[in-house]
């Protein structure tokens, strides 16, 4: 069965269970919020649903992009404490802003490890070999306090053969962090040829299923105030990847990707000159000013 064939079956499939109404606007260019009317699970939800949350879909080499705004967003705010979900590709990039690894670190060892791996050499790229990669990566960079620094970080995953989306959170140690961030990123045949892995006990495979190919948001999305940082709200990087978010990872070289580092910059950047921060008091709740002076969320004055 091919790999297009199976999405369509998973579409047909998913569709009855996923019955929800979706009211969405455009409040600032450039910046999608969706307010979902559908029945959600809370278990194992990294806050309630009242608290703003920030998303991370996953849309492959635009991690870079993501990665850029997320370098942005680490020196104004402390993103370990703002509730986060995200999943495949985003869940990465909210497990490094958590961890406060810097995207220079991020990108160098990632084309790193490519060139020992040969990946610029190998016919497929890195097909096959890439959940290896990925494992790797993150072993070397995530700090040995992963699992607590990550407590507000939710990542989503696909379960079979319910293909129903599931959120992970409540991370028991740095390995079952790293495992379901390798199972939310988990894209079928890709990573390692396999269809699904095994994560908690459960068999899953990528968690942005849903957002991405089946058109349900909810699977992503919490109820109340979000704000999503979808690779396709930023026309600039649109351009620049000709309309095109299937970009051959094993095309893409360090100059490329730190280009796409420096637009998620730029387009955080003009999210904050439109007052996003502000609106939503994300200074006020998360600022580093505030948390450096030990003001921490719930936590008193003394």
């Amino acid at each position: 069965m091919t790999l297009l064939k199976w999405l369509s079956r998973c579409r047909s499939a998913a569709s009855k269970p996923l019955r929800f109404a979706i009211q969405d606007r455009r409040d600032l260019k450039g910046l999608q919020r969706q307010q979902i009317f559908a029945p959600r699970s809370s278990r194992n939800a990294p806050n309630n649903n009242s608290d703003l949350h920030i998303v991370w879909p996953g849309y492959g080499t635009c991690f870079f992009w993501q990665a850029g705004i997320m370098s942005r967003m680490s020196e104004e705010l402390q993103m370990a404490h703002i509730p986060t979900i995200a999943s495949s590709g985003g869940g990465l990039v909210a497990i490094l802003g958590a961890c406060e690894v810097t995207p220079a670190e991020a990108v160098q060892l990632a084309f790193r490890l490519c060139r020992e791996a040969g990946v610029y050499d190998r016919p497929l790229g890195l097909l096959g070999i890439w959940r290896d990669l990925v494992h790797r990566w993150l072993d070397e960079l995530l700090p040995a306090d992963a699992a607590s620094r990550c407590a507000q970080v939710g990542l989503v995953v696909t379960e079979l053969p319910s293909l129903q989306p599931l959120q992970l959170s409540g991370w028991h140690c740095r390995d079952d962090l790293i495992s379901a961030a390798l199972a939310s990123a988990h894209i079928p045949l890709v990573l390692d040829g396999t269809w699904a892995t095994r994560c908690r006990d459960r068999l899953v495979l990528d968690g942005n299923l849903h957002y991405a190919w089946l058109t349900g948001p909810q699977a992503l999305v919490p109820p109340g105030p979000s704000l999503v940082f979808d690779p396709r709200d930023d026309p600039h990087l649109q351009r620049e990847l000709g309309g095109g978010f299937g970009a051959i990872v094993r095309r893409m070289d360090d100059r490329r990707a730190f280009h796409l580092v420096e637009l998620g910059r730029r387009h955080f950047d003009s999210l904050v000159e439109r007052g996003v921060l502000d609106r939503h008091a994300l200074r006020a709740q998360y600022g580093r000013l505030r948390t450096d002076a030990g003001l921490l969320p719930g936590v008193p004055r003394t």
